[in-house]
């Protein structure tokens, strides 16, 4: 029976688990959201303009969640169509413009106003 008598006694020679196997990895490919998840997730949020304009800068721009929450409706350009996030914004500390963005992207956003997005500092 193990009983404590001073403050080095006692202690665990080797560790716990050393004798444990780690359990296998199966490499394949990452599936973060499927089309459909991402269209039942979108559909359930269709009362919240606002929202969906933020899950689809995620889902279709592949933004963080981080910089979506960041982002201004003046970062979002129109004419180009395009999204420019100013270098205080952004995790890497340079100025970075997202330029090929698909349709419907815009048509999720459009949805929005600027009162969805963060206010300007």
């Amino acid at each position: 029976m193990w009983r404590f008598r001073g403050r080095c006694e006692g202690r665990i020679d080797r560790h716990p688990f050393a004798r444990l196997k780690p359990p296998r990895r199966k490499r394949a490919d990452i599936e973060f959201l499927s089309l459909e998840d991402g269209r039942i997730l979108l559909r359930a949020n269709l009362r919240f303009p606002g929202r969906c304009a933020k899950l689809a800068l995620e889902m279709f721009a592949g933004m963080r969640a981080s910089a979506v929450s960041r982002l201004e409706w003046r970062d979002l350009k129109f004419d180009l169509p395009g999204i420019e996030t100013p270098a205080w914004k952004a995790k890497a500390g340079r100025r970075q413009l997202i330029e090929g963005l698909p349709t419907n992207l815009w048509k999720w956003i459009e949805r929005a106003g600027p009162e969805d997005f963060a206010p300007a500092c």
